[in-house]
């Protein structure tokens, strides 16, 4: 819950090594940021995009192909965070 942090209670909000996050409109997305990093799939099963977000918060530079363990790492925590719902079907 993030309600600890709306309500400044910062002694009590848990924190996390990585967020993930997944949605289901236009063909589905799933997402992962860790520290500096944001991996992207979007449409799902689509190849992986990375930014830096230290230094890129448009997401215009995807640094996938020069830091592929990154893109590795990240993925395998997309794949180990996401739960199938069978109410998502994608194509």
């Amino acid at each position: 819950s993030f309600a600890p942090t709306l309500l400044a209670d910062t002694k009590n909000q848990k924190t996390r090594e990585h967020l993930y996050w997944a949605f289901y409109e236009r063909g589905g997305a799933q997402a992962v940021r860790k520290g500096r990093w944001k991996a992207i799939q979007q449409p799902m099963k689509s190849a992986v995009r990375l930014y830096d977000l230290n230094t890129d918060l448009e997401e215009k530079t995807d640094l996938a192909a020069r830091r592929p363990e990154l893109v590795k790492e990240l993925t395998a925590l997309m794949g180990s965070s996401y739960t199938p719902s069978p109410r998502w079907r994608f194509k």
